[in-house]
């Protein structure tokens, strides 16, 4: 071979060889734009959420952050309103998720999780919201209790549309034995920031206790939920309880929470055909037509009626009386609810007395309105 072919071949071979490393260092540098934001690490200046608080003994905690990114973007097409001869493409942010977990055994535990608001990578990954998910492990007293009772009803009120005999519960079923909390951070200042936004630092006490749910005659006779009381009025079926904080420059944005498991506040729910009936523990029930139900969290007067009306306590006259005269639980009872008023203003219960108040104040009873302004002043109202 001539020297002149040896200086082209060689030529060749080394054009060949950084044409690779330049295809090599695209395509590395595709990769590294595509990493999901558990991949990359935040810069350390990163704004951050730190939540610290005790988990209850045998639960599991997990902290998932959904980010989006409007760096690395993915095409879509589209067909507005279903009409597929005028398809468009669109240009969307992509998406990713970071997943934390931890659990307790026998001892409850204290934690600190953080999670940053800018998730680092070549994508700029941001945090768009968050969510705090409490799980009960199979090995909780309230498992236990769930499958006992699982048992029991498989037994005497087997599935009516099968012919298969009932299935024992097993560690493997799918109670549903878990509650999402879902945070969304909002910048102070921007369209989304009003007054109904909660600024931080946060603090977070959720009590859950479980929903037992009968539906005989359905293809799922059992089921479990986890409720809490952050929801004070829920629908059955809802899960999720959503949160929005307000943040500005600080650079650790702090949430305290601290979840207790309530193991003896059970609430069963009955489906039939024509309706369903929701009973607490107290033995206080409702009914509802199908399609409109909800459920009253522990320690809303609505789900102790029963307590509340064989109590002596001023307070719960009150409580009582409150929920007469609003009429949403139980029919409106103007009658009786002034009855409880009344009887809740002899035990001094100073929302009662103030109640008493405003109504002669706007019926221009001047004298039955000073006498109830003199009984607050005494109790301290100013």
């Amino acid at each position: 071979m001539s020297s002149i072919s040896k200086l082209f071949w060689l030529s060749l071979c080394l054009s060949a060889l950084l044409s690779v490393s330049v295809w090599v260092g695209f395509g590395d540098k595709l990769w590294q734009r595509e990493l999901p934001a558990d991949q990359t690490t935040p810069p350390n200046t990163a704004q951050r959420f730190e939540f610290t608080g005790t988990l209850p003994v045998h639960t599991q905690l997990e902290l998932v952050g959904y980010y989006t990114s409007s760096v690395c973007t993915r095409k879509e097409i589209r067909f507005p309103n279903g009409d597929i001869a005028n398809p468009y493409r669109a240009t969307l942010n992509k998406s990713s998720v970071l997943r934390q977990s931890l659990d307790t055994t026998d001892t409850a535990k204290p934690f600190n999780l953080t999670l940053a608001l800018q998730g680092g990578g070549d994508c700029d990954w941001q945090l768009e919201d968050l969510v705090l998910d409490l799980t009960l492990l199979p090995s909780h007293p309230i498992w236990k209790q769930v499958k006992s009772l699982k048992d029991e009803y498989l037994h005497t009120s087997p599935l009516l549309t099968s012919s298969k005999p009932a299935t024992k519960a097993s560690p493997h079923d799918g109670f549903y034995l878990s509650q999402e909390l879902t945070i969304e951070p909002v910048l102070a200042g921007s369209e989304e920031d009003t007054n109904l936004v909660a600024g931080l630092p946060l603090a977070l006490n959720p009590v859950y206790y479980p929903v037992v749910i009968y539906s005989p005659k359905t293809d799922s006779p059992f089921e479990v939920k986890l409720k809490s009381n952050l929801q004070s009025t829920s629908r059955l079926w809802s899960s999720t309880v959503t949160q929005m904080v307000r943040f500005d420059k600080e650079a650790v944005l702090q949430v305290q929470f601290n979840p207790e498991i309530l193991s003896d506040y059970q609430v069963n729910v009955w489906r039939q055909p024509e309706q369903i009936s929701v009973h607490y523990p107290d033995g206080t029930e409702y009914r509802y037509s199908r399609g409109d139900v909800h459920l009253y969290a522990y320690g809303k007067p609505e789900s102790m009626l029963n307590t509340l009306s064989a109590s002596t306590k001023a307070e719960d006259k009150r409580l009582l009386a409150q929920i007469y005269w609003a009429g949403h639980v139980l029919a409106k009872d103007e009658e009786k609810a002034r009855k409880f008023y009344r009887e809740a203003t002899e035990g001094d219960d100073l929302i009662a007395i103030q109640w008493m108040q405003s109504q002669a104040a706007y019926a221009g009873e001047v004298e039955q309105s000073r006498y109830w302004l003199q009984r607050a002043a005494r109790l301290g109202d100013v």
